[in-house]
């Protein structure tokens, strides 16, 4: 209250002090009762006029905090009214104080929507179960062909595709969508953040456009592949032509080969059909690579998928002087969603390189942790064994890279390829002792 709204009550209270009082004199000395029904009367108006008062005050403050509540200038000042002057102007002060806010709101909406109208990534911001369409821009707009949708499910029959990875898609997973545009085919990668506003939930997609990259990528790939391939095929191809036309050669001037010639000329065919076999083998295992099947994906209970690898595992040692052993620390509910048989070949080559890391003269043990880490699983294997040669932690993953004398340098590489198809991720990580393998995996969540 401001001072004049003080004096008013200290006055009313005052007066109906002073009327008790001379009520109660009245009653002492016996007075008439007309008298005391009078002034009995005076002190019932006296307190109905401070309830009047108090209740008016009362009113008048909840219009003001009603009008302070709705963030509206226009009904703050109206609730000023009737209030005292003094604070007339601190109420005009918070008035225009919420005006400016409002304005400073306003405006940087604008420039957050005009930033995002600007933006070449693709943005739409979904709401709730409805699956509401609250914010899209051009990016967005271009890639549906469709301004007026206001609903996820009204680009369904357009999109399948696009709307199913949408509805899947959890933060943390890497997923892509390959659409057309105006110059052709293209690819997105899909990026998600979800938040909640006044206890309702919001999803924001941006789909960033890859295929530039992807192209450069692709043709790298291409030419590291191909280098590859060349060193390969000219290791076999070289000696075998060399051998061919030495024999060549020899069986022109030779018409009566002697039986030391006839048998280096056996010996010169051998190595070519040996040479010719492992080239053979070589293209097998290209073969192999390069026509991987599609997962099909179904919910896995982690640990005992792996106890059951590792049993398969360690009985080819059953004859063997030594067998490995492994340590498993897995939650009972841990569940991901995989394709059983690709990745059991995943774990049965990673467990496989860890025991022949170990070499002779020690008891390979392999540690397996498995941790959830949001909507991914992470699976960390380690070994005791001597660990991978430092700076080639991405050359091991490479097709046909190998570093053992009898490798074929395709299992890290095949590896990789169905954990990529299964949205997840392979690497390799340092480790004090031996290496470690670290796969990421899709969560199904209980």
């Amino acid at each position: 209250m401001g001072k004049r709204e003080t004096m008013r009550l200290f006055l009313r209270l005052g007066l109906i002090m002073a009327s008790m009082m001379l009520l109660a004199f009245l009653w002492s000395i016996e007075a008439s009762p007309v008298k005391v029904a009078f002034m009995i009367l005076l002190v019932l108006i006296l307190i109905g006029e401070l309830w009047s008062f108090l209740i008016h005050w009362r009113r008048e403050t909840l219009r003001f905090l009603q009008g302070l509540a709705s963030a509206d200038p226009a009904r703050l000042q109206s609730a000023t009214g009737n209030m005292s002057q003094d604070l007339v102007l601190l109420f005009n002060q918070l008035s225009d104080r919420l005006r400016t806010l409002k304005l400073e709101k306003e405006q940087q909406y604008r420039y957050l929507a005009m930033l995002v109208e600007q933006l070449e990534v693709a943005v739409v911001c979904i709401s709730g179960e409805e699956e509401e369409l609250v914010l899209s821009n051009e990016a967005w707009r271009i890639l549906t062909g469709n301004a007026h949708a206001i609903r996820l499910r009204s680009l369904e029959p357009d999109f399948p595709v696009l709307i199913s990875l949408l509805r899947e898609h959890r933060p943390g997973m890497r997923q892509t969508y390959r659409g057309e545009n105006h110059s052709g085919q293209i690819t997105y990668a899909l990026g998600l953040s979800a938040f909640t506003l006044s206890d309702k939930s919001y999803r924001l997609f941006t789909l960033t456009d890859i295929h530039a990259a992807m192209r450069v990528g692709e043709m790298e790939a291409w030419q590291r592949l191909l280098r590859v391939l060349t060193h390969e095929i000219m290791n076999s191809i070289a000696p075998i032509s060399s051998l061919s036309e030495t024999l060549s050669q020899q069986m022109k001037h030779n018409l009566k080969p002697s039986e030391t010639m006839l048998h280096g000329w056996a010996e010169a065919m051998q190595a070519i059909a040996s040479r010719s076999e492992n080239l053979l083998a070589f293209t097998n295992r290209y073969r192999q690579l390069s026509r991987l099947p599609e997962p099909r994906f179904a919910p896995i209970p982690l640990k005992s998928f792996i106890e059951n690898i590792w049993l398969l595992f360690i009985h080819s040692y059953a004859s063997s002087s030594f067998s490995p052993t492994m340590t498993l620390a897995c939650e009972e509910a841990l569940t991901i969603k995989a394709d059983k048989g690709l990745l059991e070949q995943v774990l049965l080559n990673i467990f496989k390189n860890a025991v022949e890391a170990c070499g002779a003269g020690v008891l390979p043990h392999i540690q397996v942790e498995a941790v959830l880490q949001g909507e991914m699983v992470e699976i960390l294997i380690k070994d005791n064994g001597e660990g991978f040669p430092p700076g080639l932690e991405s050359d091991l993953f490479l097709p046909f890279f190998t570093t053992k004398p009898e490798g074929s340098g395709i299992g890290l590489s095949l590896c990789r390829q169905i954990v990529l198809r299964h949205g997840g991720e392979i690497r390799l990580l340092a480790a004090e002792t031996g290496a470690c393998v670290a796969i990421t995996l899709p969560a199904i969540h209980p």
